[in-house]
């Protein structure tokens, strides 16, 4: 399988300079290898984006119109006219998610394809950042950030190293002259924070030489590469019960202390959404939504059949 290396961090930590290094090293050193941008752009979504706009932007020329206000208030305005179209029409956000999950997994497949020659693609953005995105569009909180993903993983690759370039808001403010809102900072590392810690990504401090980086990752990326993976899957039920805490700790022994020597990687598939996420999200456990089926005797012959 085509290795997949994962880079995230707010606007301003450097993800797209150190992806750059690492895959210029991995070509020197004859490893094919491709930087790849893999964040959502609009192509099926751009007639709908472009009907957002207006809708938002009649609100921001109202709030012009009344005077001059800081950018902080600027920003605060936009999220809130956006979180009140949300609630207006709650009925278009499951039409809306569909709308930017079939475009983002048409292309997605496309520029995989076309680097399938590849052995190695440096991610520069992805998934998780398609998340964050439709936070911020949709006013959803971290933890509905992490669910989101959680819910589509089982459709995409999760990528075998995964990296959070961790950058303060104030550092990517003085790095990135095209920011006009600390808040909008603020509210992105928020999301970042949480998906690191959900999905068990390595953190690195971003404001560290990219040379220094650089020769981090690519040492951290094959250690981990050659470590076993294991995926367990349990079609659990609503209820909590002795396998889920037991599964939970069964997963973080075999990622931290099982033979060999480092552990393997792991992940948990499971079928519903209960509390016993919470134990795997604040172990760094990665865990997949997928409509697992229970073949139970009570269903009868077709229900055993599925």
């Amino acid at each position: 399988m085509q290795r997949l290396i994962c880079i995230i961090g707010t606007d301003g930590s450097g993800k797209t300079t150190l992806a750059d290094a690492v895959t210029e090293a991995l070509e020197q050193s004859g490893h094919p290898a491709a930087r790849v941008w893999l964040g959502a752009e609009s192509y099926l979504m751009a007639p709908v984006r472009w009907m957002l706009r207006k809708v938002w932007g009649r609100g921001r020329r109202r709030d012009a119109n009344e005077g001059q206000g800081s950018q902080r208030k600027d920003y605060a305005a936009e999220i809130a006219r956006k979180r009140a179209t949300v609630e207006r029409y709650p009925w278009a956000v499951n039409l809306y998610l569909a709308l930017v999950w079939g475009d983002y997994r048409l292309q997605l497949a496309i520029k995989r394809w076309r680097k399938r020659h590849c052995k190695t693609i440096v991610a520069d953005r992805y998934l998780f950042d398609v998340a964050v995105n439709l936070g911020l569009t949709l006013g959803w909180s971290p933890e509905q950030v992490v669910g989101f993903v959680q819910s589509r993983l089982g459709k995409l690759q999760l990528p075998q190293f995964r990296v959070f370039l961790r950058v303060s808001p104030e550092v990517s403010l003085q790095r990135k002259d095209d920011i006009l809102d600390i808040d909008y900072l603020h509210l992105r590392f928020s999301y970042y924070e949480a998906l690191a810690k959900a999905f068990g990504f390595v953190e690195r401090d971003g404001t560290r030489p990219i040379e220094e980086s650089c020769e981090w990752l690519l040492q951290a990326a094959e250690a981990e590469s050659a470590r076993p993976y294991v995926m367990y899957t349990h079609a659990n039920n609503t209820d909590i019960g002795g396998a889920d805490k037991v599964l939970a700790l069964m997963a973080q022994h075999m990622r931290d202390h099982a033979r060999p020597k480092g552990g393997y990687r792991a992940s948990v598939v499971l079928r519903l959404k209960t509390a016993i996420v919470k134990d795997y999200a604040a172990s760094g456990v990665p865990v997949i939504h997928h409509p697992v089926e229970r073949p139970q005797v009570s269903k009868g012959l077709w229900g055993l059949v599925r």
